[in-house]
């Protein structure tokens, strides 16, 4: 019969290094992206509307000035990031981006 190592995983209770794995895998499986829409009379306070999300503990990656638009990432229920982000004096619209993927140049279906 073997005997455990004495190095320190082999101490740590397998309870503790579950729940910690665990716990960092919802909160990367709950993150999302959004586009947020500014209002036409708010362009010019973009910035100012990009740095209240940060401050409300979005992720902030692109403010878009000539569009009107801003992206970010969001944890948590999206439905629920999109009403408090719709709250937001200047914002017109909140939207969870639609994805698409091309198939490989070599395949049978383009």
């Amino acid at each position: 019969m073997k005997r455990p190592s004495k190095n320190s995983d082999a101490k740590k209770p397998v309870a503790e290094t579950t729940k910690s794995s665990t716990s960092s895998r919802k909160s990367a499986e709950h993150k999302h992206s959004l586009v947020v829409s500014v209002k036409d009379d708010h362009l010019d306070q973009i910035d100012e509307i990009a740095q209240k999300l940060r401050k409300a503990g979005y992720e902030v990656d692109q403010v878009m000035k000539m569009g009107g638009g801003i992206t970010l990432q969001g944890s948590g229920d999206p439905e629920a990031n999109k009403k408090r982000i719709k709250s937001i004096e200047g914002v017109d619209a909140v939207e969870v981006p639609v994805g698409y993927q091309v198939a490989p140049p070599e395949s049978d279906i383009q």
